[in-house]
């Protein structure tokens, strides 16, 4: 029986970042692979794990809980076949309902193929009460099913504010809440909070694939993904003013990016992950320019100018 692990988590709440860190210590232990569920033609957080060497599916331009859950049973079953490992992080998108993919994995659990071990929610505190609002289904969904869960973007906020957003999450779900900033502790202590395996997955996330039913409707809430491919030289300083401005249309609403630009700068290129108000930017070898965008009334047009793209 095969182990897997969920690692869950609205947009942009850490999950690769999180995989990148702790993923040394998974490969140490057991022969691992990785299932990767991204927007866009090209996954973008499977380039970035692409270093470790060892076997990555995907699973791209949609959901992993909606019109892919039969794609991802089949994709498992070849994963095992082919590669035999003893364990399996999954990495859904983020826009989905963590209990749906529960129920697209259940044929593979209800033939003693597979045990979900833990399901790990990375829980976005500096967009946690604006994701509530706005996207309560998906992000309480992904919240309730979690076996354990992690504050990410806590930098800023004080005691008192992550506090209450504490208080918030035991009302839905009293499951383990790692709220240390795991982003400066070692690969080894965060480890340890997550290699404590469950025996089962909880029960009444266990319903038979029969008598699945997808609540959900990502139409229903206009999301699109727009992908391109660039090819002019950026620099940091101009990255960031691009996103800036396109933030402040109000006729499309942007809710993730993430890609590879050429650097201006030197030969490298450039990595960036932008979430509403906040965009990180690091020297990347990646030498491709792809970026992908999630979010409503996204106008291919107006991004394909401002990233100079004939």
């Amino acid at each position: 029986m095969v182990e897997f692990i969920l690692i869950t988590g609205f947009l942009g709440s850490g999950k690769t970042t999180l995989l990148n860190k702790i993923l040394p210590c998974f490969l140490k232990n057991k022969k691992t692979a990785i299932i990767e569920n991204d927007f866009g033609d090209t996954s973008i957080d499977s380039i970035i794990l692409n270093s470790y060497g060892l076997p990555i599916k995907e699973l791209s331009s949609g959901c992993i809980c909606c019109s892919l859950s039969s794609d991802l049973v089949k994709l498992c079953e070849d994963l095992i076949n082919s590669e035999s490992p003893q364990l399996v992080l999954i990495e859904p998108s983020g826009l989905g309902k963590t209990s749906d993919i529960i129920n697209s994995l259940f044929p593979l659990i209800e033939k003693g193929k597979i045990q979900i071990s833990n399901i790990i929610n990375l829980v976005d505190c500096a967009n946690f009460w604006d994701y509530i609002e706005d996207f309560g289904d998906f992000f309480g969904n992904q919240i309730e099913s979690a076996s354990k869960l992690v504050l990410s973007h806590t930098e800023g906020l004080n005691d008192k504010s992550i506090k209450k957003i504490k208080e918030y999450l035991r009302q839905i779900n009293d499951a383990p809440c790692f709220s240390e900033n795991w982003i400066y502790l070692s690969s080894e202590k965060v480890y340890g909070y997550f290699n404590d395996s469950l025996s089962t997955i909880k029960e009444e996330l266990c319903v038979s694939s029969e008598h699945a039913h997808h609540h959900h409707d990502h139409s229903a809430n206009q999301f699109m993904t727009v992908s391109l491919k660039a090819d002019g030289l950026f620099e940091e300083a101009e990255i960031k003013s691009i996103f800036e401005e396109i933030s402040l249309n109000e006729n499309m609403t942007l809710l993730r990016a993430k890609g590879f630009l050429k650097s201006a700068s030197d030969t490298g290129s450039l990595h960036f992950d932008y979430l509403p108000g906040h965009i990180k930017i690091s020297p990347s070898k990646h030498e491709e320019s792809i970026i992908t965008f999630i979010g409503r009334n996204l106008n291919k047009a107006l991004l394909e100018d401002k990233f100079k793209i004939c």
